[in-house]
C-alpha cells in the first residue's frame, strides 16, 4: 500500500492444506472438499494494515491477515459445467485457534461464494459474489457481513494461466477500506 509519499508491504499467513476430489456421476458436476491451516506468518504492526485492506478485496481470505494468527480452514465447493458454461459455489468456515496473544480469538467466519462463467476455449470470463459472515458479536446481521462482487478473466497459455480480476465492494464496511481492487496473477501447472 502506498500514499502520502509512504509505502508499506505486508506478508499474509502461509496456508497449508489439501483438496479431495471424489468422483461424481458423469463429470458435469464435481465436488472439491478442502481443509487447511493458516500458519502464523502474517506481518504485524503498521504492515498489518496492508493485509486488512487486501481482505476488503478478497474477504474469504480474511484469516490469512491475522498477525501471528493460526486458523483452521474447512470448505466444500460444488462445481458444474454444461457446454461452455460453468459455475461454482464455495462454502466454508474459518476457525481462528490462536491470534498470537493479541486478545481473544475471532469467532468463526463463514463464507459463501457463488460464481458463473463462460469458457471460450483459451479464455474464460466469470462473475462472482463473495460473502463473509462474522458469526459472533452483538451487531445486526448486515453489520456482520462483508460482500464484494468480482469480474475475472483467465487465459490459457500452455502450462501457464494468467488471470485478471476487478473487485467491487458492495457494502459500507468494504467501501470504507477500498473503492475497487484490480488483481493480476499467473498460475502454472506442474
Amino acid at each position: 500500500a502506498s500514499g502520502n509519499d509512504e509505502s508499506l508491504t505486508g506478508v499474509g499467513n502461509l496456508e497449508v492444506g489439501g483438496i479431495f476430489l471424489p468422483k461424481l456421476g458423469d463429470g458435469s458436476t464435481t465436488l472439491a472438499l478442502h481443509a487447511g491451516i493458516a500458519l502464523p506468518t502474517a506481518s504485524d504492526g503498521d504492515e498489518a494494515l496492508v493485509n486488512l485492506f487486501a481482505s476488503a478485496a478478497r474477504p474469504q481470505d480474511l484469516v490469512l491477515g491475522i498477525p501471528k494468527g493460526t486458523s483452521l480452514r474447512l470448505g466444500a465447493s460444488p462445481m458444474f459445467r454444461s457446454g461452455n458454461v460453468f459455475g461454482r459455489v464455495d462454502l466454508g468456515v474459518d476457525i481462528n485457534v490462536n491470534n498470537g496473544g493479541g486478545g481473544d480469538e475471532l469467532d468463526p467466519l463463514i463464507h459463501v461464494n457463488a460464481g458463473v462463467g463462460i469458457d471460450f476455449g483459451g479464455t474464460a470470463v466469470m462473475g462472482e459474489l463473495s460473502n463473509v459472515y462474522f458469526s459472533g458479536g452483538d451487531a445486526d446481521f448486515s453489520d456482520r457481513m462483508i460482500n464484494v462482487f468480482a469480474v475475472s478473466a483467465r487465459f490459457t497459455a500452455g502450462r501457464t494461466l494468467p488471470y485478471v480480476s476487478l473487485t467491487i465492494p458492495l457494502d459500507k464496511d468494504a467501501t470504507d477500506a477500498i473503492d475497487l481492487a484490480f488483481t493480476a496473477g499467473l498460475e502454472a501447472r506442474l
